[in-house]
């Protein structure tokens, strides 16, 4: 006959090895799909061309573009913007842009020529305006305003522009850094208020699955204003800190008597919500300062095509920059910032 009775030890030890094999197949698990997704978000990053940039001697710039590098769609210029390489010293007779601002302004997703600076400057250069244009590319992916003030005082100033425009994308209010350079000579740096917290913050496998479950629970109850807030803060939010550097900014650029023209780009969620103008705190900004300004919101929102890249709320495409070049030739005529024909932008 078989004794069928076991000991009950031995049954605590078949649970105990259970429990124990079930725990490192778990872990074993997490720790694979967390290597693999770090390997394809590095992955992704080299594919974006994401090496173009190095530190920066100037700690609140942080880092900046290489200078003469080129990967892709992306050409890097002399003097470390995006496009063709230019002199400190500009022509005679040439009026000169440069556009300050983040991966909008850059032109992320973009060749070079669909970028509104690129389209700027061909209009104006079609235009009857008898005189020769440059619009130069000063936008870096990532940037905010504090980094647009140093900008504007360390590259843009040595190029003695005629106007400055400064491409503001509401989440510019964001304080990012300190930056370093990893092991795949690529730039990172957190904004504080995404900087991961704790050992399940920091496991990219757990950013990705709370990240989606906002975005689904957000999308499923339809509440555009609600993602706005929760996805891409508004300036709003830190307008005591930020206006500083904008207000400094402004000062410094009437002192050498050079005017800038502030851009505002809504989100894409934006333009469905009954808003009025993109930030009641930046309009006011402007108006009290007598600052010029362009709210796209009712320029993208007049136009019933798609504006934004494909899975995109803040990149406008080539036909939202189309838009935004329009309507800057447009109120540069209008306001006889530059002598023109009637502030229609000629055909491409």
């Amino acid at each position: 006959m078989h004794n069928n009775n076991r000991s009950p030890d031995k049954d605590n030890l078949s649970i105990n090895k259970k429990i124990l094999l079930i725990f490192l197949g778990v872990t074993i698990s997490i720790f694979v799909a967390e290597i693999s997704l770090r390997a394809m978000n590095i992955t992704r990053d080299l594919l974006k061309g994401r090496r173009m940039a190095r530190l920066s001697d100037n700690q609140v710039i942080g880092y900046e573009l290489k200078p003469t590098y080129q990967y892709g769609m992306y050409r890097i210029n002399n003097h470390g913007f995006r496009g063709k390489d230019i002199e400190t010293k500009k022509e005679k007779e040439t009026f000169r842009i440069v556009a300050i601002g983040d991966s909008i302004t850059f032109g992320n997703h973009l060749n070079e020529r669909d970028v509104y600076t690129s389209l700027l400057e061909g209009y104006l250069n079609k235009g009857d305006l008898n005189r020769r244009f440059e619009v130069i590319n000063a936008g870096v992916g990532g940037y905010n305003i504090w980094q647009y003030l140093e900008t504007y005082k360390e590259k843009v100033r040595p190029l003695s522009p005629d106007l400055v425009i400064v491409g503001i994308c509401q989440n510019d209010f964001e304080v990012a850094g300190p930056y370093h350079m990893d092991l795949f000579g690529m730039v990172r740096g957190d904004i504080d208020a995404e900087t991961p917290k704790g050992l399940f913050g920091n496991l990219a496998i757990y950013r990705i699955a709370s990240n989606g479950m906002k975005m689904f629970s957000v999308k499923r109850e339809g509440k555009g204003e609600d993602t706005v807030k929760m996805i891409a803060p508004t300036l709003a939010g830190r307008w005591t800190d930020g206006s500083v550097p904008l207000d400094e900014l402004v000062k410094i650029a009437r002192k050498d008597n050079i005017p800038i023209l502030f851009l505002i780009f809504p989100y894409k969620f934006q333009i469905k919500e009954n808003y009025s103008y993109s930030d009641e705190k930046f309009i006011e900004f402007m108006k009290d300062n007598s600052i010029s300004n362009i709210d796209l919101l009712d320029g993208f929102r007049s136009n019933s095509q798609e504006l934004y890249v494909k899975g995109d709320y803040v990149h406008p495409n080539e036909l939202g920059h189309n838009i935004t070049a329009g309507l800057i030739y447009s109120f540069l005529v209008s306001n006889g910032q530059i002598t023109g024909d009637g502030g229609r932008p000629p055909a491409r």
